[in-house]
């Protein structure tokens, strides 16, 4: 009656369905109990454990150590194999008072929640978390030093791979770098979207404009060389 799920470093998720609501449960690859069955929600990213119980939900290592003091009321684990060092983002509260914030298993990253929305890497480029507050995007750094100015209305499509990110400013759409500087000018209209997926408007060289009601593509680089 349980489902057994590979998940993260050589460990197995048990989950049994049977009781409402489910339980959890987390195996080693030698079959011992890293954490019983007596969890509300377990879900695993490469070293790393977010383990729900009736407090909230606690940060762990793979194999059983608690990393955070206190629970969150939601750790957003990313697909992949997180290591301890790479921050993970988590929010506080519902409604119109949830917040976002970051952490990390081995204590580098403490952002508080203070964010109103976030785009969570991880970034390829200068450790930057794209992120907004009082309706401006901008970036911080792993240290919550701020890299890029909160200035920008809306997010198109976070940095790409090329350390490219397509904003608005007001009712006009460019692309920046990770440095913060325009590489394309704030020409072009609004798309008119929010929180579009990576590559929808941007990728590799070419992006999508829109200028006096028409679509076109353009290419990056021939603004940047």
């Amino acid at each position: 009656r349980n489902t057994v799920l590979p998940a993260g470093d050589r460990c197995f998720i048990v989950i049994d369905s049977i009781k409402i609501p489910s339980v959890y449960g987390l195996l080693s690859e030698t079959g011992e109990w890293i954490f019983p069955m007596q969890y509300e929600r377990i879900q695993v990213s490469g070293e790393m454990a977010a383990v729900t119980d009736s407090a909230g939900t606690w940060l762990y290592d793979t194999e059983g150590n608690r990393l955070s003091e206190t629970p969150y009321d939601t750790l957003l684990m990313p697909e992949g194999d997180l290591t301890q060092s790479e921050p993970l983002a988590f929010f506080q509260g519902e409604g119109e008072g949830l917040k976002f914030g970051f952490t990390s298993g081995d204590g580098a990253v403490s952002i508080p929640a203070v964010y109103d929305s976030l785009y969570y890497g991880p970034f390829p480029y200068n450790d930057l978390l794209m992120v907004s507050r009082d309706g401006k995007w901008g970036c911080v750094d792993y240290q919550n030093n701020t890299k890029i100015e909160f200035q920008y209305s809306n997010v198109l499509t976070p940095f790409t791979e090329e350390g490219y990110a397509y904003v608005t400013r007001g009712d006009a759409a460019g692309i920046i770098n990770t440095q913060g500087e325009t590489v394309v000018p704030f020409m072009f209209e609004d798309l008119g979207v929010e929180n579009a997926m990576e590559g929808a408007f941007l990728a590799g060289d070419m992006a999508v404009v829109k200028q006096d009601g028409s679509y076109g593509c353009i290419r990056v680089h021939s603004y940047t060389k």
